[in-house]
C-alpha cells in the first residue's frame, strides 16, 4: 500500500465547493494548515494540512477521492 502514490483528489474537491456554494456554507477555507495545542492529551502540538478549514467553528474536513 505504501507504493501507491495518490494522485489528487481534485475533481472530488471542487464537487464539494459546488455543493457549499449551493448551499450558502460560507467561513471555509480550502487547504488551509490548522495548527494548535491539544487539550488533555500528552502531545505538545499538532500540525495537520486538511482540505477544508472552518476556522470559527474549529472545524476540518479531510476529503478523500479515491473512494
Amino acid at each position: 500500500m505504501s507504493a501507491i502514490r495518490s494522485r489528487g483528489n481534485a475533481a472530488t474537491e471542487l464537487r464539494l465547493i459546488a455543493l457549499f456554494r449551493a448551499h450558502g456554507i460560507t467561513g471555509w477555507r480550502r487547504g488551509a494548515s490548522l495548527q494548535g495545542k491539544v487539550e488533555g492529551l500528552k502531545l505538545k502540538a499538532f500540525c495537520a494540512k486538511p482540505d477544508f478549514v472552518f476556522r470559527p467553528h474549529k472545524l476540518a474536513v479531510f476529503v478523500d477521492g479515491c473512494f
